[in-house]
């Protein structure tokens, strides 16, 4: 299930890739759990630490980050990118909500077009509602109070 939400928001977005990260060890690592586009021959259950990068960022702040030029971003785990063959140019990441929290993050990498407004974000937000729902297999807490 992870899988074709990934694939579909990659075919939403028109995005080079999208990943679905999981939380493990107790939050302290996030797993690959879906990959789809570039990287998703190499990505695919490799971990990094939840306090690491972009989607590290997302997931101890539990909101939304888009960076248009990762070059200019600190928070950008560049080393990391570089070992799985391919290294995006624009990233825009939100959480994926649980109950108690972030459980998770889905990353759109170079997407179709640069300059994400609100509404990409919001359909972001959404597919990281049904990433949460394939994971739980109930309906959990969504960040804007909608179901």
């Amino acid at each position: 299930m992870l899988q074709a939400i990934a694939d579909t928001a990659r075919a939403v977005f028109g995005a080079r890739a999208v990943s679905i990260l999981v939380a493990v060890e107790d939050g302290k690592e996030l797993e690959f759990a879906a990959v789809s586009g570039e990287g998703d021959d190499t990505t695919p259950g490799r971990r990094i630490s939840a306090a690491r990068g972009v989607a590290g960022w997302v997931f101890a702040e539990g909101r939304p980050l888009v960076v248009e030029d990762v070059t200019q971003d600190p928070r950008f785990a560049a080393g990391f990118a570089r070992s799985t063959g391919y290294v995006p140019k624009a990233i825009m990441s939100a959480p994926v909500l649980g109950d108690d929290g972030p459980i998770g993050v889905m990353n759109v990498l170079d997407r179709r077009r640069a300059g994400a407004g609100m509404a990409e974000v919001e359909i972001l937000e959404r597919f990281c509602h049904l990433a949460a729902l394939a994971l739980f297999g109930s309906s959990p807490h969504h960040p804007s109070g909608r179901p």
